[in-house]
């Protein structure tokens, strides 16, 4: 969402990524992550965003012989600090750092197994992301007003590594 853009999910596009999650406990985690995006704006370019957020589990989730009162699947909420990398319209190469947020749902398909579906919000701190800076001359009212804002809607599957955490029953 920028200058160009006012709706979400217009114009999409197609990525991947990876990514490693720590369960400090069945409620927290930290995620680092990194992403490829295809994204079209009015020019079209490759985005590579790398993410660290910290997650909050609304169910106890993820232990599931360890804890009698774990759950199969927890939404969640997180919060981190993001880096990506883009180009502009001159196809200079830019870095922008970004604040994402994210909303998902997270479920125990098998003991280490998981899938999930997340939708995150990333507010960049530029507003070169789609192209054309500041048209509207935002920068009177508030330096936090006219930044580029970019969504991602991602399906995840993970495989936990590691011996499985020893909680008190």
């Amino acid at each position: 969402m920028g200058d160009y853009n006012r709706t979400f999910f217009r114009p999409y596009g197609i990525g991947g990524g990876a990514y490693l999650r720590y369960n400090w406990n069945a409620h927290f985690s930290t995620k680092a992550q990194c992403t490829v995006l295809d994204i079209r704006r009015p020019i079209e370019n490759t985005v590579v965003n790398a993410d660290l957020q910290q997650e909050f589990n609304f169910f106890p989730f993820g232990q599931m012989n360890s804890l009698l009162w774990s759950r199969f699947f927890s939404p969640y909420i997180a919060l981190g600090l993001g880096l990506n990398t883009f180009q502009d319209a001159r196809s200079s190469t830019l870095f922008a750092f970004n604040l994402p947020f994210s909303l998902g749902f997270k479920f125990k398909i098998l003991q280490r197994l998981n899938l999930g579906v997340e939708w995150t919000l990333h507010k960049l701190f530029t507003d070169k992301f789609d192209g054309t800076s500041n048209p509207y001359d935002y920068q009177k009212r508030s330096p936090w007003m006219g930044k580029d804002w970019f969504s991602l809607c991602a399906i995840n599957f993970g495989v936990d590594i590691g011996e499985k955490g020893r909680f008190c029953k």
